[in-house]
């Protein structure tokens, strides 16, 4: 997804596209060069930690408050399950800290649909050879097709595995860690399962489906939960960085010069000063924790 990014805000931003140490991909830049052991922060997410159409996302702002290396390891469209492979958990616990990043539970497969790896796009699993399809487009004919009830009742499916995989990704990362709610919404707030009208009046917007109960299961599986959510700068209007003009820049079926979807450089600014000291007090009690071992 991150060239995806660079094609469709080519006009905004140049997102210095990089490999990551054991990873390969493209990542999000500026090349972090040798990572040396317990000498820098995860930053695990989707595209809300990647920072799409914004020049300085919270792993980049923090970094400077910090004076710690952030790795942005924010990939476009991931779930909880994308992280759950060795390469990935292996950078991870190289860290001294992880930031992981709320992501989306439509992500997750259920007894309909099938997500290969972790990611949005799936298909039905009555279609095995099917192309893969956008999940609101899965969701949306899902609901079409069936009643409310059956459609409730994946929601809860999807939930309860989204929990699941989370447990498992967060069981598995072995340095000090944050979940990091952040959103325009708060965990409570227009969290859907059971508006049925639309994907989007379904899932409550983003993280989909992911409501204040999930995020309170995996409170005991982390070291600290920080939740930033505010709409401040939403929706954001792109400028281009080659004229004093609007940005050409896509979003998932339209063209425009505004950003209504993803966080806003505003957005990014209130998670770092949301972030700076939680992300401060667990590195102080983890170099404690080493000096008296």
């Amino acid at each position: 997804m991150s060239k995806v990014y660079q094609m469709q805000g080519f006009d905004a931003i140049d997102y210095h596209l990089c490999s990551l140490p054991g990873l390969g991909g493209h990542f999000r830049g500026p090349y972090p060069g040798e990572l040396i052991d317990n000498q820098f922060v995860a930053c695990v997410g989707a595209a809300q930690t990647f920072g799409v159409f914004c020049r300085f996302p919270f792993p980049a702002q923090l970094e400077e408050r910090i004076g710690l290396r952030c790795v942005n390891m924010g990939i476009g469209g991931a779930g909880p399950e994308a992280f759950f492979r060795p390469p990935h958990l292996a950078l991870i616990n190289r860290s001294r800290l992880a930031i992981v990043q709320v992501m989306s539970a439509r992500c997750v497969s259920n007894s309909e649909f099938v997500h290969p790896g972790g990611f949005s796009n799936g298909r039905r699993r009555s279609h095995p050879d099917s192309p893969l399809e956008q999940a609101s487009e899965l969701w949306g004919r899902y609901i079409a097709e069936n009643s409310k009830e059956k459609v409730i009742s994946l929601v809860g499916e999807s939930r309860a595995n989204w929990v699941e995989w989370y447990k498992k990704l967060l069981a598995s990362i072995t340095v000090p860690k944050i979940l990091f709610w952040f959103s325009e919404r708060k965990p409570e707030e227009k969290s859907g399962g059971d508006d049925t009208r639309s994907f989007n009046t379904l899932s409550g917007g983003y993280p989909h489906f992911v409501n204040r109960d999930m995020l309170e299961a995996l409170r005991p599986c982390v070291d600290s939960v920080v939740e930033c959510s505010t709409p401040k700068g939403m929706p954001q209007v792109v400028y281009s960085r080659f004229k004093p003009a609007r940005a050409r820049i896509e979003l998932p079926g339209k063209v425009t010069d505004t950003n209504w979807y993803y966080p806003s450089p505003h957005m990014h600014s209130a998670a770092t000063e949301i972030l700076e000291d939680s992300v401060k007090a667990l590195l102080d009690n983890a170099e404690r924790s080493r000096a008296k071992a």
